[in-house]
């Protein structure tokens, strides 16, 4: 299966602050993506890369779900 990912595309990130999750965004923008939003616990109203708004919870994004095609999920097991 392929996914098509284009400047069309609507990103969210979970864990966009995380290691991992902060340099795949960041490629993701350099590539011309339309990242949306981030997630992450505790670090709800603050600004990833100038440009990307971080909210608390992935409850407090369903509204912006609807606009959502895609996720990238980055967690710390």
């Amino acid at each position: 299966m392929s996914i098509i990912v284009n400047s069309q595309t609507k990103l969210l990130v979970q864990g966009i602050t995380g290691k991992e999750g902060s340099f795949h965004a960041k490629k993701c923008k350099e590539y011309g993506t339309n990242l949306v939003a981030g997630a992450v616990p505790g670090r709800d109203g603050e600004i990833f890369d100038e440009s990307v708004p971080i909210f608390d919870s992935f409850r407090m994004l369903l509204i912006l779900l609807k606009q959502i095609r895609h996720l990238f999920l980055y967690l710390l097991i």
